[in-house]
Formats: C-alpha cells, structure tokens, sequence
C-alpha cells in the first residue's frame, strides 16, 4: 500500500489513478460512497485538478482507494456541495426508474432520469475502463424504460 493512502476515507479526500497510458486521473470523495472523476487528465501527479469539472459520478466499493494514491483533503464550502448529483436507480424486473439523491429514493417519471447517471457500485478497473473510453462495463447497466 502506498505510503500515502489513508486508512479511512474522508468527504473531501482527492486520490490519483494511476492510468494504463501512464498519465493520471483524479477523483474527490463525495458522500454517498461516490467519487467525482474530474476531467483532468495529467502526465503528473503533482498537477492536481484546478477546476471542479468532472467526466462522471459513481459509487464506488471502499476498497478501490487502497487502490488509488491519496492527494489531499479539500473541503466542500458547504453540504450541498459534498452530494453527487442525482443518479438514477433502474428495477431490474420493471426498468423503471427511480431518483437516488442525498440518500433518499424519489419517484420520477422516464423524462426525469433518462439522461442521468445510472447507479451503480462499481470496482477500480471499472473505473479505470471508463475513463480510458472502455465502455463495455457501462454497457452492461440497466437502462430506465419509459
């Protein structure tokens, strides 16, 4: 383990993702168990994120940040800021959509979730996958019916 992850994952927290192409991503802990991957890619690890833009949201298992190297700590301004954005939640049987935001599960019609990120929990080569424009795991996803 690197000698600078952490043991316990905070809100906040910035890890690097070490890429297949050696260049590095980042990503910051949101609540929720989700990271924002931000859209920075860098041919170093010293040239951090200056911008909160980010290519996606996903949940994430905890144990893919022993997998990343812990950056820094940096606070949200407020607790709004530290929630992901709405995702969508898809039955399985139905493939009706639900919203997941702050924790809560909200009703919604197709309109309202068909262009959101689906939920989902997804593992450290998945991420790395996707950033590097391999779709296939984000395939596999059940989409919202209408």
């Amino acid at each position: 383990m690197d000698t600078l992850s952490r043991k316990k994952v905070i809100v906040g927290d910035v890890y690097a993702i070490l890429l297949p192409n050696g260049r590095f991503a980042f990503a910051r802990v949101f609540k929720g168990s989700n990271i924002g991957v931000y859209e920075c890619i860098s041919n170093s690890i010293e040239k951090t994120p200056s911008q909160e833009k980010y290519m996606f949201f996903v949940g994430v298992y905890k144990n893919v940040f022993s997998k990343m190297r812990f950056i820094t700590n940096k606070p949200f301004e407020n607790e709004e800021q530290s929630w992901p954005p709405p995702q969508c939640m898809v039955d399985v049987i139905t493939q009706k959509g639900s919203i997941l935001y702050k924790g809560e599960i909200l009703q919604c019609s197709y309109d309202d979730c068909k262009n959101l990120e689906i939920a989902a929990v997804w593992d450290y080569q998945h991420i790395v996958d996707r950033i590097m424009g391999v779709k296939k795991w984000y395939d596999l996803l059940v989409k919202p019916k209408c």
